[in-house]
């Protein structure tokens, strides 16, 4: 299980130099790394369904930890953004970082696990499986940048 982690965990920091040559502000760099995570856990839902249980689960202390570890060096790497943004005005300063990643990831999470029910209430069900997802991942995308902007600016 450690393996799979350590396999399917990104690792923002490799990221990051890719993200640099494409864009300029500490703004730009918080929406793409957002709309990478929507693309991979649409991409990788199996995956983070076992994240989702693992992180429920108490009696898996030593996987939570090695996890909890792996998220350290993301986190790490959102927070020196957010504070670069906050230092040249871009960003409202004392941003805190785990609240707006557990708001991200909780969004997240519940769009891509309860795709039946936003079918269900948005009348899509006729919507073709391919042409649903493109439509709630794009809308997805916008709503989380909006939300993301919203609590940081």
């Amino acid at each position: 299980m450690k393996a799979i982690l350590d396999f399917r965990t990104t690792n923002l920091d490799e990221l990051l130099p890719k993200l640099q040559t494409k864009s300029t502000s500490n703004l730009e760099h918080i929406l793409a790394i957002t709309d990478f995570y929507i693309d991979k856990v649409f991409e990788q839902k199996n995956f983070y369904r076992l994240l989702y249980q693992l992180q429920a689960s108490d009696n898996q202390a030593s996987l939570i930890q090695h996890f909890n570890n792996l998220r350290h060096r993301n986190h790490d790497l959102l927070k020196s953004i957010f504070e670069a943004g906050a230092a040249v005005g871009e960003f409202n300063p004392g941003i805190d970082v785990s609240l707006i990643t557990s708001t991200f990831t909780g969004t997240i999470n519940h769009i891509v696990f309860n795709q039946a029910y936003y079918r269900e209430v948005n009348d899509l069900q006729k919507l073709p499986e391919k042409k649903f997802e493109a439509l709630l991942k794009e809308r997805a995308k916008n709503h989380l940048r909006k939300l993301i902007i919203a609590m940081i600016k």
